[in-house]
């Protein structure tokens, strides 16, 4: 992840460095597709508007690559951070039923949720902004990534559950 966030530092640097007339849309059929300096981007039609006209090339190559990146990069570091502190915590505690791995796992399930909510409109929003200045807003819903929520909150509360009988058991002993 850490790479991915310097290879999108590299590219939108590069996109910066390029004159407008050198940055080149390529029309596939089904996206559109841009060389960047480490690789490629490419954003599919059916999350675009249709019939209008790119103000610039330059302004969607560097608005498609910070938002894809702050959308679905940097929500899922943070993830997999929160992920490696809890599965720490049980480490060093022996046992799933701590404190913080019910904070994790609340953080985790809330960020899966949000991302679910809020990713593909803000892509969408911001492109739509900087690339053609105009708001766009297209079914901006990952139910999959509202269901994962929903589900990684009802662990969390099974976690706490189990944090209380945990602490009631300790007690007796």
């Amino acid at each position: 992840m850490i790479l991915r966030f310097v290879l999108m530092l590299i590219n939108v640097v590069g996109l910066c460095a390029l004159p407008e007339s050198e940055i080149e849309l390529v029309d596939t059929g089904y996206s559109y597709r841009f060389e960047m300096a480490l690789g490629y981007g490419q954003y599919r039609y059916d999350e675009l508007m249709t019939g209008m006209e790119l103000v610039s090339n330059k302004a969607f190559c560097i608005a498609f690559t910070l938002l894809s990146y702050l959308t679905k990069d940097l929500p899922f570091l943070i993830i997999l951070l929160c992920l490696r502190r809890m599965l720490n915590g049980i480490r060093n505690s022996h046992s799933p039923f701590v404190p913080q791995s019910v904070i994790d796992t609340q953080l985790i399930g809330r960020l899966l949720l949000l991302t679910g909510f809020f990713r593909t409109g803000i892509l969408q929003m911001g492109i739509g902004l900087l690339a053609f200045h105009r708001p766009y807003l297209m079914n901006p819903l990952e139910f999959s990534l509202i269901f994962s929520g929903v589900v990684v909150l009802l662990a969390g509360d099974i976690l706490k559950q189990g944090c209380e009988f945990q602490e009631f058991s300790d007690e007796t002993l």
